[in-house]
C-alpha cells in the first residue's frame, strides 16, 4: 500500500506539475502552548511583532504578562511580573543605533496608568519601564501599538478613557520617556482600538441618536499640539444611511492618511472588525480598503463557516498583518461556539479565503492537547508564513497559542489534498 504522502504528492502532481518540488520539504506547521506565569490559571496571546518573532501574552487572573520568543520557544516575564493582564501591543523601533522591543499594557491596574516597556536584548530583560501614572484608561483587546514607519525611533499606541467621550493616540520618540498623546473629544463614547505605523487609528464612535457603534478613523498629527486630525467614518456592510454602522478592531501597520489634494490612490489602507448586515441578523466580519479623508473606502464581508446567523456576533476581525494580506479573528459556529479563523487575500483573484484554524491543526495532527482554538488576536509573517497568536481550550485549561502555518501557495495545495487523504483512509 502506498503511503499517504505518496498518494498526496502523486495526485497533486497530476494536476500541477511543479507540486512535487513544493512537497519535497517536510510539511510546515507548528502549534505551541503558552503556559501562564506564577499562580495564574489562564494565558492569552494578544499581540505579535510584524515579523512573527515575538508574541506578547497576558494572564487572565494575575497582574503579570510576558513575551514568547517564537524562534527559541522561550518565555520571559515583563518587569518582574508587574505588567497587568491586558497586554495590548508589541513592535520594534531603532533608537541610538539599537533595535528595541517596545511593549505596552497596564501597570498594576487600569487606574494606575498605561505602562511602556523597552528591551534592547530581544526580551531577555526589560530594564526600562515608563508609566502614565494616574491615568484612568481602557486598552484595546490587541494590536494597540505599532512602530513608526516614518521615523526610526518612534512608535504609536492607542487607549481611551472609560465611560467618557474621548480617545487618545500616544506618540513616543527619542529617549525613553512617557509619550505625549493626542486626543479627540466627542459628544458620545469613542474608542480607537488599533493603530498603524503612521499614527492612523481605527475604532468606533457611538451615534448620538441610535447609540450604535459607527466605524471611525483618526490621524495623529505629529506637528503642533499633537492632536488627532482627519477624523472620519469609513464604510461597513450596511447600505444607505447605515453604511457606517460597525466597529473597527484592527488596522494594518502600513495604513496611512492619504494626501488631501489630490487623494493618494497608491496607499492601500485596510482596517477590519465587525458590522451588521442588510440581509442577516447580528454582526459579521469585514474589512474596508482604500479609505481616506476623501473616500470612505470599499467594504467586503469575509466568508464565515456558517453563513446563517448563529449569534449576535457571528464573526469579527481582531488583527491584520502589516501588509493587510492576512486577517485573523473569531468565527462563531452553532454547537462549537467561538472558533479562531484566518482569512487570506489573493490579489490576483480579488478573493478572501477562510481557514478554520481548529480544524486545520486537527487535520495536520499538531493540535497537541488543544481541543479548540477560540480566538486569534494577531498575525505576523515570517518567511512568507503566517504566525498567529490567540487563545483556546487546552486539556490544561485556557491557554495562549502560537501557530505557524504554510505560506498561501503551499497551504492551498495542502488543503486541496486533504479530502483525498480522508477518502484513502
Amino acid at each position: 500500500m502506498k503511503s499517504k504522502g505518496f498518494v498526496l504528492a502523486a495526485a497533486l502532481a497530476v494536476m500541477m506539475g511543479s507540486v512535487p518540488l513544493v512537497l519535497a520539504a517536510p510539511l510546515p506547521g507548528t502549534l505551541y502552548k503558552i503556559d501562564p506565569t506564577g499562580t495564574a490559571t489562564v494565558s492569552k496571546g494578544t499581540c505579535i511583532t510584524p515579523d512573527g518573532n515575538y508574541v506578547g501574552f497576558s494572564d487572565g487572573s494575575s497582574l503579570s504578562g510576558g513575551l514568547w520568543d517564537v524562534t527559541n520557544l522561550s518565555r520571559t516575564i515583563w518587569g518582574g511580573g508587574v505588567l497587568a493582564n491586558d497586554v495590548a501591543g508589541i513592535d520594534y523601533r531603532v533608537y541610538a543605533g539599537n533595535t528595541e522591543l517596545v511593549a505596552y499594557g497596564d501597570s498594576s491596574g487600569t487606574t494606575v496608568g498605561v505602562a511602556y516597556f523597552f528591551s534592547t536584548d530581544y526580551g531577555a530583560s526589560w530594564p526600562v519601564k515608563l508609566r502614565r501614572t494616574g491615568t484612568s484608561h481602557v486598552l484595546p483587546i490587541a494590536n494597540g501599538l505599532a512602530g513608526s514607519l516614518n521615523e526610526a525611533d518612534g512608535f504609536y499606541s492607542t487607549w481611551a478613557v472609560p465611560n467618557n467621550a474621548w480617545s487618545a493616540i500616544d506618540h513616543g520618540t527619542g529617549a525613553q520617556a512617557v509619550p505625549p498623546y493626542g486626543t479627540k473629544n466627542f459628544t458620545n463614547e469613542a474608542r480607537l482600538q488599533g493603530v498603524s505605523g503612521y499614527g492612523l487609528g481605527a475604532g468606533y464612535r457611538k451615534d448620538g441618536a441610535a447609540g450604535a457603534n459607527q466605524t471611525y478613523v483618526s490621524q495623529f498629527q505629529t506637528t503642533g499640539s499633537g492632536t488627532l486630525t482627519g477624523n472620519y467614518h469609513v464604510n461597513a456592510l450596511r447600505s444607505g444611511a447605515n453604511v457606517n454602522l460597525g466597529t473597527l478592531y484592527a488596522i494594518s501597520k502600513n495604513s496611512r492618511a492619504a494626501t488631501t489634494t489630490p487623494p493618494n490612490s497608491t496607499v492601500d489602507n485596510i482596517a477590519g472588525g465587525m458590522s451588521p448586515s442588510d440581509t442577516k441578523t447580528g454582526n459579521w466580519p469585514f474589512v474596508v480598503r482604500n479609505f481616506s479623508a476623501e473616500d470612505t473606502g470599499t467594504a467586503r464581508e469575509l466568508p464565515t463557516l456558517n453563513p446563517l446567523a448563529a449569534y449576535a456576533t457571528n464573526g469579527v476581525v481582531y488583527g491584520l498583518s502589516a501588509d493587510g494580506k492576512y486577517a485573523v479573528g473569531m468565527d462563531y459556529t452553532l454547537g462549537t461556539g467561538e472558533k479562531a479563523a484566518l482569512w487570506t487575500y489573493d490579489s490576483f483573484f480579488d478573493v478572501w479565503t477562510e481557514i478554520d484554524l481548529t480544524q486545520w491543526v486537527i487535520d495536520h495532527g499538531i493540535n497537541d492537547g488543544f481541543t479548540r482554538l477560540s480566538r486569534a488576536y494577531a498575525v505576523g509573517v515570517s518567511g512568507g508564513r503566517p504566525v498567529i497568536t490567540g487563545y483556546g481550550d487546552h486539556t490544561d485549561g485556557v491557554r495562549g497559542f502560537v501557530l505557524t502555518i504554510p505560506e498561501p501557495a503551499t497551504l492551498c495545495l495542502l488543503l486541496l489534498g486533504l479530502p483525498m487523504l480522508r477518502r484513502r483512509r
